[in-house]
Formats: structure tokens, sequence, C-alpha cells
């Protein structure tokens, strides 16, 4: 990165703490409770890789019955003192209708999805009806939504006053999911060591000293959003090797991003662009905040918005709404296809519950109705700030 982090004592928050296996297993059990007495209710899954107890959090997915509307379940940290502490936000939910295509959105290969109660839901499995290079090409777009939504947003975290130790490590440890879907795509393998050590901080970090984990988790950050740009050159060349070139001058704006694309993109000109085009400000009168983020990528990646804007549904028409232009596209790829049917689908489903269905990839689209009002007056104070960053 272009400046040294350094995590001090006096600014950190939810550390880590000792517990147990079988207090992750407690709170699985406490949310299916209170699942199975839902209205809608028919299975809860967990998903991710092994719980490593006191910094794992836990990844709950809730399925309802098609065309119901759910009583909201109890937050997840209200279920136990130990839940408050382990869960990091709320649970992923679905109608049962679009979690069939639950595999077109999470690869089977890195979520570990996995029953806990209800029924066993056969979803649709992209290995079986895809060709090699058109899972290749879902794969693909899977990273992008990945790269934008979470790992992209990794230099904001030397800004804040104050460090969530556990979300850090949470999300560092997330980039071995990621580099094992790229090595899926390019056989390509990025960031060995740093994959090690991950795992090796998170494995001792009850038994080495306080200040040597915090200098491994300084060293490991800067790292970490260097390999995420190596990720986005990779995938970069990928598409490129694939004859998706993008296009120019395609630009994505709404409140919370402005997303351009570049012929000549290196990772210089992404971090120059993300610390100067920064925008966190509260709106007067409504006294809301707002953070936008500001990114630059290669001119390939447009490619992705381009195909989610070319066909019909509630969540491509947010995107073809937040471009300055469209340009059309023809895409043959069922795996390109089918992951935007996925993501439609959800975003449907999502909207018709209110919101209580919760996004995988928002692309800071809400789903919940808002005042008009409000949301214009957002728009408008980030537009004009825009003007002159």
């Amino acid at each position: 990165m272009n400046e040294h982090f350094d995590l001090a004592k006096d600014n950190l928050y939810n550390l880590p703490i000792v517990l147990s296996i079988a207090d992750y297993k407690e709170c699985c059990e406490l949310a299916v409770r209170d699942f199975r007495k839902n209205n809608a209710a028919v299975s809860m899954y967990v998903m991710g890789g092994k719980w490593c107890p006191g910094i794992s959090d836990l990844d709950i997915v809730a399925v309802y019955k098609n065309g119901t509307k759910p009583k909201p379940l109890k937050s997840p940290w209200s279920l136990s003192e130990k839940a408050k502490f382990i869960f990091t936000h709320r649970h992923l939910s679905f109608d049962e209708k679009s979690f069939t295509d639950f595999y077109y959105i999470y690869p089977k290969s890195t979520s570990n999805l996995r029953l806990l109660w209800g029924k066993d839901i056969i979803l649709k499995s992209p290995e079986e009806e895809l060709s090699e290079k058109e899972n290749k090409f879902l794969l693909s777009f899977i990273v992008f939504d990945v790269l934008v939504n979470k790992l992209l947003l990794f230099p904001r975290r030397a800004r804040d006053s104050k460090i969530d130790v556990r979300q850090m490590i949470g999300e560092l440890y997330s980039l071995f999911y990621t580099f094992e879907i790229l090595k899926n795509i390019t056989r390509q393998e990025i960031g060995t060591e740093f994959i090690v050590r991950i795992k090796n901080l998170r494995k001792n970090w009850f038994i080495r000293d306080f200040s040597e984990n915090l200098k491994e988790l300084s060293y490991l950050y800067e790292a970490g959003a260097n390999l995420v740009l190596e990720t986005v050159t990779v995938l970069n060349e990928f598409l490129v090797s694939q004859e998706i070139w993008g296009y120019d001058g395609i630009v994505f704006r709404n409140k919370k991003y402005h997303i351009a694309f570049s012929k000549n993109w290196n990772k210089e000109k992404f971090f120059a662009t993300f610390h100067n085009g920064h925008v966190n400000i509260t709106v007067p009168v409504i006294k809301k905040n707002i953070e936008n983020f500001k990114l630059l990528l290669p001119q390939s990646f447009s490619y992705f918005f381009l195909a989610y804007a070319n066909v019909d549904g509630g969540f491509s028409e947010r995107v073809k709404n937040a471009l300055n232009k469209i340009e059309r596209i023809l895409f043959d790829s069922k795996g390109i296809k089918r992951h935007v049917a996925a993501v439609n689908n959800v975003f449907e489903a999502s909207q018709k519950s209110n919101g209580l269905y919760k996004m995988p990839f928002s692309y800071g689209f809400t789903t919940k109705k808002r005042n008009f009002l409000i949301n214009k007056l957002m728009e408008i104070s980030v537009s004009s700030i825009r003007l002159f960053k």
C-alpha cells in the first residue's frame, strides 16, 4: 500500500476471546430453535470453513416458503451473550425458489454448505450443468462481485479511528477462498505465503504475545490489500485472453460507489483514486451518514456491469439506472446468464420481503422501501461532492 499501517492498542475493539467449538454449536442450535417457530420456515444451513473458536463468526442461511411473508427472526445478537459476540452479521435469507440458485452465487467448492435443520433442498449444480469454460466465466463473475462489494474496500481500514480486530482477521482470511476460486479459473496461485501466515495467526492467537499478533496483523493487512489488487490483475489478464475487452467511458454511480474503468489500469492508480476520491459525510437536515467509494478498475471489468444491464430484472434495472451509458453486448455463456438470472431472482425475493431477505452482493442498492425525498437528497449530496473529488 502507499502508506504504512500500524495497529495501536488504544484503537482496537472486538478482540478475540477464548471460546470452544461447543459454543458455536450452541449458537447454531439457538438460531434453529428461533427459526423453527417461524410461520414460513423450510431449512436452515451453516456455511463456511472450520471454525476457529473465539475468532470466527457464524454464517447462517435461512430458507423460507415461496410466496409467504415470514415474520422477522430475532436478531442473532439477542440469542445469548455468546451469540452477541460470535455473530458479526444477520443471517443470509432466501425463499426456496431463489435458494436453488445458491451455487450460481456462492461456489460449491468454497461455500461448504451444511444442513442444520429442515428440508435438504436440491440445489442446481454449475459443475454438472456447465462446460469447463462456462464455469470459469461464472467464477470470474463471482470474483468480480466479491471484489467490488468487499475486497476492494480494504484500504478504508487505514483511515478507521477504531479497528474491529475480529472483522479484520475474518476479511483477510476470506482471501483464501477468493484465491482458490481464482486458481480454478486461471490455474495460477497467488498469496501462498500470505495464506500460511493468516492461518497461523488464527491458530496461534491465544498462545502468542499480543504485540506479536498486532505486528503480524499489520503486515497481513498491507500484504492482503496488495494481493487483492494482484487478483484484479490476474482476473483482467484472463478476461483479455478470452477477448473480453469491456468498453471505454463506462461509469457506475450510486450512493455507495463511483466506479470508472481504464485501459491502463495499475495498482498505484487504484490507490490514488481510492484515497483521493473517498467521501464520508453527514447530510444536514436528515443527519444521515454517507460513505461513497471511488474505484478505478480495468476496462475489461465493465463487461460485468453491462452483462447485468443487458437483461430484464429488478437488479438489472438498478444497474442500468446507475450506468452513464449502456452498450449492447452479446454473450452466449450459460455461466454468465445463469449468474445474472440468479442475482435478479434473489433481488426480486428480497424486494418482496422489503429487505428481510438479505442480498448477498448489493452493490450499494437496497431492497427496503425508502423515503423518496431522503433518497434524492442523499444522491444530490454525493453528486455535488463528486464535482470536486
